[in-house]
């Protein structure tokens, strides 16, 4: 299938490591669509930060200039640009070679490689194009090592916001019974569709193209949503209406600097905390409606492949 190439704005700058938490979170109040970090030197990193064609990357820099000067965070190497898919996808393939993710996965960005027979990991298969979830991202990351741990024999799954499709891809080669995948970006939807054919997985997930709307509720054993901070506080209440009796909530995307607060918001929309598995900044909760006749042991042997979930 062949995809039309686009073009993001970005913003690039160096800061401190202490200053990250921070910047992410005001990077991600003001509307970016990925972030890319890279370390600049034992005390700094760089970071490059996407927004789309038609955000004014000028008042943005601005905007977030600002900010950082009223938080007295100093900023170096501060720059705009334009970076075209073709060229993204260029340095992508250059930079990474095939690479495995938790007990369970090997992902291959490079999709004219073949990998040797003998792994026994499950294969992913990624077209590198610039949509979220190449499973380099620790948020990613965490939802993939999540959803191994989990026995989805039979489970239906709801994947918001799939972006590159690599969470549905994952679900469905550890045993899911189908997944439907939904995102709002129709860019992002045409990248899911090349990789779900990829990866031979196209029959058991139905991809939708837009909001929940449309998202059959009360139907789903898992709902994973990896997602912008700002839309999961606002989408909390609404995944309740989608999941089934005894069902799980992965939240992903959250900083570690905010779970504290997701949690006392869960626990108020009748969500009880299971686990809170953390990466780096970042951090992914593991929700379960309350139910006063379940324990959460009971819950947890129920739902987990291993009676571990360390």
């Amino acid at each position: 299938m062949e995809l039309s190439i686009r073009h993001w704005n970005y913003l690039q700058f160096s800061l401190f490591y202490q200053d990250l938490d921070l910047v992410s979170a005001l990077l991600t109040g003001i509307g970016t669509l990925g972030i890319q970090e890279e370390t600049f030197g034992p005390e700094r990193i760089h970071l490059k930060v996407y927004f789309g064609p038609d955000q004014d990357i000028n008042q943005i820099r601005e905007n977030f200039k600002s900010q950082c000067q009223s938080a007295n965070i100093t900023l170096r190497h501060y720059s705009t640009g334009v970076e075209y898919e073709q060229d993204w996808i260029k340095k992508w393939r250059c930079d990474l070679k095939p690479f495995t993710i938790g007990k369970s996965f090997l992902v291959n960005p490079h999709p004219d490689t073949e990998i040797p027979d003998k792994t026994k990991r499950l294969l992913i298969c990624l077209e590198p194009r610039m949509a979220f979830g190449t499973g380099t991202h620790p948020t990613t990351q965490l939802c993939l090592k999540v959803l191994e741990k989990i026995n989805l024999k039979k489970k239906l799954i709801l994947d918001v916001g799939t972006g590159s499709g690599i969470l549905s891809i994952a679900s469905i080669k550890l045993g899911a019974e189908s997944v439907i995948a939904c995102d709002i970006d129709p860019g992002t939807i045409d990248i899911a569709k090349v990789n779900f054919s990829r990866n031979n997985v196209q029959n058991k997930v139905k991809l939708i193209s837009g909001d929940l709307t449309t998202v059959p509720k009360n139907q789903f054993d898992i709902v994973v949503a990896n997602l912008d901070i700002q839309v999961l506080k606002e989408s909390l209440s609404l995944f309740i209406s989608y999941l089934r009796p005894s069902a799980l909530l992965l939240l992903s995307g959250i900083l570690k600097a905010d779970a504290d607060y997701f949690i006392t918001i869960a626990k108020q929309k009748s969500f009880q905390t299971l686990k809170c598995y953390k990466k780096g900044d970042w951090c992914l909760l593991l929700l379960h409606q309350k139910n006063k006749n379940l324990q959460q042991s009971k819950i947890l042997n129920s739902l987990y492949s291993k009676k571990s979930i360390s």
